[in-house]
């Protein structure tokens, strides 16, 4: 990773390889922020989809479910898409687990918790990393672990997500039920609990909420006021939550028209009607009054 300055900085970073059947590494991808957000969106978006078959019967749901699980694996083991699907390979091939869904139930849960872990909670775990070495056959002196304190430290989530993984006990996804007890086993073996991440969790967003409610932006205000009720909605139930009952504002699609999507034209989404052309001219002006600084600065 590259500091401020344009130079390699000695930050570290999890990488996860993809091998070909010949054991030759075809592409390597980061555990990164991005990697942990993807795989909690594309677990929801399987979870939804899921439900939806249940509705159908007979040789259609047949069909239907076939064709998921087909596009699942496509998208699942497409070279050019790794950064989106690492953490579903990661904790897959740990578990030993070949079903997607399975995959994906896990998956989700715990990407939420790293996503939403306070600072504490980093600072804990690397100081308990004993318990990583010890299931590597690894020396705490090792380059390796010495590596991965550091990441810890420097509150690099997708360190976190690593450690869990790798420290979860063989056939922790059995069961919805089983995968939280040997969640729980994990945690309290690196100084943790989903008590423990809850509490400090809702401490920060709080905190956060507080600061960015003050924002001169209205924008930035409304985004920050309805973005904590939303995280108040995902932590209380398994952190499987709602999607019908998040406020969401409406999104652009990507083509020559850049044409509006609304994910919930419900009027208990009071985000609906977010105006997405006026928040960004406000953020481009801070942007450009940034850049002004930082050229002023040289």
């Amino acid at each position: 990773m590259f500091s401020s300055d344009g130079k390699i900085s000695n930050r570290p970073i999890i990488f996860v390889n993809f091998l070909n059947t010949e054991e030759n590494l075809i592409v390597r991808s980061p555990l990164s922020e991005v990697s942990l957000l993807e795989a909690s969106a594309m677990a929801k978006e399987i979870e939804v989809r899921a439900q939806l078959l249940t509705n159908l019967k007979g040789p259609e749901k047949t069909v239907e479910e076939s064709l998921l699980s087909d596009e699942l694996l496509s998208y699942i083991y497409n070279p050019e898409l790794t950064e989106y699907s690492a953490c579903f390979h990661l904790l897959a091939n740990l578990q030993n687990e070949k079903d997607v869904g399975i995959t994906s139930r896990s998956v989700g849960i715990l990407s939420r918790i790293v996503l939403n872990a306070p600072e504490i909670a980093f600072i804990t775990a690397s100081k308990n990393i004993k318990g990583y070495a010890e299931k590597m056959g690894l020396s705490q002196a090792s380059l390796e672990v010495k590596r991965l304190k550091s990441a810890l430290e420097r509150h690099n989530r997708g360190a976190l997500f690593f450690l869990i993984a790798v420290l979860l006990p063989k056939n922790a996804l059995e069961s919805k039920m089983q995968f939280f007890l040997s969640l729980e086993i994990t945690l309290k073996s690196i100084g943790l609990s989903i008590e423990k991440l809850k509490r400090g969790a809702y401490k920060e967003a709080e905190n956060l909420q507080r600061v960015l409610s003050t924002s001169k932006l209205q924008s930035i205000r409304s985004l920050a006021d309805y973005g904590y009720e939303n995280f108040k909605k995902i932590f209380p139930a398994a952190l499987e939550y709602p999607l019908e009952q998040l406020s969401l504002p409406p999104a652009l699609h990507g083509d020559d028209n850049m044409t509006q999507y609304l994910f919930n034209a419900s009027e208990r989404n009071p985000l609906r009607a977010f105006d997405l052309e006026n928040a960004y001219d406000e953020l481009v002006k801070c942007q450009l009054k940034a850049e002004n600084f930082a050229e002023a600065c040289l």
